[in-house]
C-alpha cells in the first residue's frame, strides 16, 4: 500500500479549482463575475434594485428566497425576470413538485402569488444538492441552468409572448443543447431532437402558429386527421390515401437517418408505394390491400409504436440534466461515514475514504495525452499526482458552514509499483439534519524544491452524506457508534486504534475483520459496575449466477452470538472478530452484520448495522 503521508507535502501549494477545471468548463468559470456573496445579497435584499436578468448564482439564490415573498420579490425583479424565471424552474422540477409548490399556476397566471408557502426554502435546498463541485464554492449547475435559460429566451421564447418558453426551449433548459438537431418539413413546420445520453431520449416539436414548437409526434406532422384516416374506398379517398403515404415516407425519410425503429415503418411504407406504382403501371398483380386500409393499419401501428417510445422516454430519460461533469473523468471514491460521541457530548463524524486498486496507475494514461508535450519533469523537477480532498459542512438548508482541505502526493515512481491507497481520514463535529460531503481531486502536478504545482485536473469524484443525526448525548440514554471495520492483521504488534480502517464495500475472504465501536451511557448497577450484553448476528445470502439458479436458487443463512461483559466505566470500546472464510461458498456471498448491545442494568438497547460483498483475491 502506498503510504502517501510519509510523503509530506512541502510548502507554497496553491489550489485553483477554477483553473484545474479542465478547458471545456473554462467557459462557465469565466463568465463568474466573482462578486462578494455577503454583499451582493444585502443589496438586492434591502434595496428596490430591477435588474435585467439573473446572471449569478448569488443574485439567483435572492430570487429563491424572494419566491417565500412575492410582494418583496415585485419590488425586487422586474415582471418580466420573474415570469422568465418561474418558466425556466416549472421546466427542470418535477411535475409533482411543480403542482405541490403551484409552480405551474404561478407560471400561467403571470403572479407568484400563487406559490406555495416556503417554495423559495424548498427550491433553495433543492438547487443547492445539485452543486457537482461542492468544494468550489460556486454552485456550477446553477450557473449553467442561468446560462441556458438566457440562450433558452433568446432562440426558443414563445411567438406571443417573450416570456414565456416554447417546448424547445423548455427541453434546452432541462437538458441542455441537444446532440443532434433537424429540421422536418411536413404539413407543419418541425423539428427533431436528440440526446446522447440515452436511446430513449429523443424529441419531436411541431410548430404551432401564433404559439411556437410543441413537443408532438411524428405524425403530428403529417397531413390533417381526416386524411390521414383516408376517405373510404372510393376512387378518391385512394389516392388520398397515396398522397397521405407519400408525405408520411418523406417525413420518415429523415428521420430513418437517426434511429431503425422509424426505418421499419419507412420500409413498410416505401415497398407498398412501390407496389402501387406497379400496379398502376399493369407490372404487378391486384393490392391485397388497398391505399386507404393499409393507410389505417399504418397510422394505427405508428401510434402504438409512438406511444410505447413516450413510455420509455418517461421512465428513461432524467427530468434535468447537467453536463458540468462532460470531459472530467470520474474518480472512483470508497467511503464510510463513522459517528462518534465526544468527551464533551457532541457528535463527531470521521470520514474513511480510499480509492479502489489501481485507480493511481490508471491517472498515468491521461497524464500525457497523445499528441501533447509535457513541461515536466526537468532536471530541478519531479512529476508526480496531487490528490486534494475537500470536506465540506451544510446546514440543514444546504448552506456552506465550513470546509477543509487536506493534500497527498504520490510521484511517478510510486504510482507505477503501487495498487492502492491507504485508507484516509477526515473529521468534522455535526448536529441533526446537517449534511457533508467529499470532493477528491486528482491532477498532475510538478514537484520543485519548495512547492508543489497542480498542472491539469485529471479526474474528480464526490460523495455526499445527507441528513446526518447526531448521536444522542443525554447520559440516561444508551448509545453507540457506527461499526468501523479495521484490518487487525498484526494484532500482537498494532494498536487497534492503529489499524486501518476498511471504507470498501467488497471485502476479500482471506482478510481477516474486526468490527469496532463505542458503548456511551452505560448505567451503574448496586456494586457500580456495568453490565451489558453485545451480541452480534450474521445474515448470509448466497446469490448464484442465473444458470445455477435455475436449479439451486439463493440461499440465506443466519448465525448469532451473544456474550455478557461486566465493566467499570459508563463509557467504553468493545469490538468483533469475525472471519469471512467461514461463511464462504462456491457462489457469491452479500454479508449483513448486525450488531446489538444491550444495557443489563436499565435494560435499554442499541444496534447498528453493515454490510458487504465477499469476494475472493482472484476477483
Amino acid at each position: 500500500m502506498l503510504r502517501l503521508l510519509a510523503s509530506l507535502l512541502v510548502m507554497g501549494i496553491v489550489l485553483n479549482h477554477a483553473v484545474l477545471l479542465n478547458e471545456g468548463k473554462a467557459d462557465i468559470k469565466r463568465s463568474y463575475a466573482g462578486a462578494d456573496s455577503k454583499e451582493l445579497i444585502e443589496t438586492y435584499a434591502t434595496q428596490r434594485h430591477h435588474p435585467s436578468d439573473i446572471e449569478s448564482p448569488e443574485l439567483f439564490e435572492v430570487f429563491l428566497r424572494g419566491l417565500n415573498a412575492p410582494d418583496r420579490l415585485k419590488e425586487q425583479f422586474d415582471p418580466a425576470v420573474i415570469s422568465r424565471h418561474l418558466d425556466a424552474l416549472a421546466a427542470v422540477v418535477s411535475d409533482d413538485r411543480e403542482e405541490q409548490l403551484g409552480i405551474g399556476k404561478a407560471v400561467d397566471e403571470q403572479d407568484p402569488s400563487y406559490l406555495a408557502r416556503g417554495t423559495g426554502d424548498e427550491l433553495l435546498r433543492w438547487w443547492r444538492r445539485k452543486d457537482p463541485f461542492p468544494a468550489t464554492g460556486l454552485n456550477e449547475r446553477i450557473l449553467e441552468h442561468l446560462q441556458r435559460t438566457r440562450v433558452a429566451f433568446q432562440q426558443y421564447a414563445r411567438e406571443n409572448n417573450p416570456n414565456r418558453l416554447d417546448d424547445r426551449g423548455r427541453m434546452y433548459v432541462r437538458l441542455g443543447p441537444p446532440d443532434q438537431k433537424r429540421e422536418i418539413d411536413g404539413e407543419r413546420r418541425g423539428e427533431f431532437w436528440m440526446y446522447g445520453l440515452h436511446p430513449a431520449a429523443e424529441y419531436v416539436f411541431v410548430r404551432n402558429r401564433g404559439v411556437g414548437y410543441e413537443l408532438g409526434k411524428p405524425l403530428d406532422l403529417a397531413p390533417r386527421a381526416r386524411t390521414l384516416r383516408g376517405q373510404g374506398p372510393t376512387r378518391r379517398g385512394m389516392r388520398v390515401a397515396v398522397r397521405a403515404l407519400s408525405r408520411l415516407k418523406d417525413i420518415y425519410q429523415v428521420l430513418a437517418h437517426y434511429r431503425s425503429r422509424y426505418g421499419i415503418v419507412l420500409s413498410d411504407i416505401s415497398m407498398y408505394l412501390e407496389r402501387v406504382r406497379e400496379r398502376r403501371r399493369g407490372l404487378a398483380s391486384p393490392l391485397d390491400i388497398p391505399p386507404h386500409a393499409f393507410l389505417n393499419e399504418t397510422v394505427a401501428d405508428i401510434r402504438q409504436r409512438e406511444a410505447e417510445a413516450t413510455r420509455r422516454r418517461d421512465q428513461a430519460v432524467p427530468q434535468t440534466q447537467t453536463r458540468i461533469n462532460e470531459g472530467i473523468e470520474e474518480l472512483p471514491l470508497a467511503t464510510r461515514f463513522v459517528r462518534t460521541l465526544s468527551e464533551e457530548g457532541s457528535t463527531e463524524v470521521d470520514i474513511y475514504w480510499s480509492i479502489p486498486p489501481f485507480t493511481l496507475e490508471s491517472l498515468s494514461t491521461l497524464a500525457e495525452p497523445e499528441g501533447e508535450e509535457t513541461n515536466f519533469p526537468q532536471e530541478h523537477e519531479q512529476g508526480g499526482y496531487l490528490l486534494t480532498a475537500s470536506v465540506i459542512q451544510f446546514g440543514p438548508s444546504y448552506e456552506r458552514l465550513d470546509a477543509q482541505t487536506s493534500h497527498l502526493l504520490a510521484t511517478d515512481e510510486q504510482v507505477r509499483r503501487t495498487e492502492t491507497l491507504d485508507p484516509q481520514r477526515e473529521t468534522l463535529s455535526i448536529e441533526t439534519g446537517q449534511h457533508a460531503a467529499l470532493q477528491l481531486d486528482a491532477s498532475r502536478a510538478v514537484v520543485e524544491e519548495e512547492s508543489v504545482r497542480p498542472e491539469r485536473l485529471l479526474k474528480t469524484g464526490t460523495v455526499r452524506a445527507d441528513s446526518l443525526e447526531s448521536l444522542r448525548s443525554d447520559p440516561s440514554q444508551l448509545e453507540m457508534s457506527d461499526l468501523k471495520p479495521v484490518f487487525w492483521e498484526t494484532q500482537e504488534a498494532m494498536a487497534l486504534e492503529e489499524a486501518p480502517v476498511y471504507p470498501f464495500d467488497t471485502m476479500p475472504i482471506a482478510a481477516p475483520l474486526v468490527l469496532a465501536f463505542e458503548i456511551y451511557h452505560l448505567t451503574f448497577d448496586g456494586e457500580d459496575r456495568t453490565r451489558y450484553t453485545v451480541e452480534y448476528e450474521v445474515k448470509r445470502r448466497t446469490e448464484r449466477g442465473w444458470f445455477s439458479g435455475l436449479f439451486r436458487g439463493d440461499d440465506e443463512d443466519q448465525t448469532a452470538v451473544a456474550s455478557t461483559v461486566r465493566g467499570y466505566e459508563r463509557r467504553t470500546e468493545e469490538y468483533i472478530t469475525l472471519d469471512p472464510e467461514n461463511w464462504v461458498d462456491e457462489d457469491h456471498e452479500r454479508i449483513r452484520v448486525t450488531v446489538r448491545v444491550t444495557d443489563e442494568v436499565s435494560r435499554q438497547t442499541r444496534e447498528r448495522t453493515i454490510a458487504f460483498d465477499l469476494i475472493s483475491d482472484s476477483q
